[in-house]
């Protein structure tokens, strides 16, 4: 309302567009959540689907060729493709894709709105975004690095707590005692575990914190020099909105593309 009705000439008109377009991208930022939910659901339903006719087949597979090397080489690849190719496959580039289309876009807007007039503005909020980038980068490659190795352990975990409760195992477990056996095991897989977890996640955290701090110090500073230039009637009120809510935005679209 105050760029709308702010300022004299044709201030009013170029603040309205302005603040129509980013209206119009951040509706299209809305619309993409509610297509991915919309895509969340249409393929659990489809996997649902799959995975019944899938444990058909497997009923009336020959057992032989099941039991064997290559027919759980394949029991697992079928299993892995329809339980995890939401989060694994080509589906996981598609989405990404969408949403680098999205981040591309909101960065361009914004982008265009800072380098009308404060071109040195741009470029220090794009500078003081690539250390973070660079941080969640690099924690992101380390996590996938140490996927495979949580996976195992969480596997092993899964598995004898599998075999300590299996009635099958009952009398061997209380003739050789293996319950503190068990224990231990326990103890050393969640270790194990709990270390990944903390080593896969450690890089998120300190690019968060780092992101936090350099956010603060960033609002410091852009926020003392539009007021300055406010003060000095360089700028309008209606101006200084503007400017305030894309310098704001732009580190986080920045964020969103890399």
């Amino acid at each position: 309302v105050v760029a709308c009705l702010g300022g004299n000439g044709r201030e009013p008109v170029r603040i309205f567009l302005t603040m129509l377009y980013v209206g119009i991208w951040q509706g299209i930022r809305l619309a993409q959540g509610y297509v991915e939910e919309l895509r969340h659901r249409k393929l659990f339903l489809m996997r649902l689907g799959c995975g019944t006719d899938f444990f058909g087949r497997c009923l009336n597979v020959d057992g032989q060729f099941l039991e064997s090397a290559q027919g759980q080489e394949k029991l697992a690849a079928a299993s892995e493709n329809l339980y995890s190719g939401t989060e694994r496959g080509i589906e996981v580039y598609l989405e990404a894709f969408l949403s680098l289309l999205v981040s591309l876009g909101g960065l361009l807007v914004y982008g265009t709105i800072l380098a009308g007039e404060h071109p040195l503005l741009l470029l220090f909020l794009a500078l003081q975004a690539i250390p973070v980038i660079g941080m969640n980068m690099r924690a992101g490659k380390r996590s996938f690095r140490l996927a495979g190795e949580n996976d195992h352990n969480w596997d092993m975990f899964l598995y004898l707590r599998r075999e300590s409760v299996s009635p099958s195992n009952g009398k061997d477990i209380r003739m050789y005692r293996m319950d503190r056996w068990f224990l231990r095991a326990f103890g050393e897989v969640m270790n194990r575990f709990v270390k990944g977890r903390v080593r896969e996640k450690e890089g998120f955290v300190a690019a968060g914190i780092t992101e936090k701090v350099i956010s603060f110090l960033r609002d410091i500073l852009v926020y003392g020099f539009l007021i300055c230039q406010m003060s000095l009637g360089l700028i309008s009120v209606p101006v200084f909105l503007v400017y305030v809510g894309a310098a704001a935005g732009f580190g986080g679209w920045m964020s969103g593309v890399f």
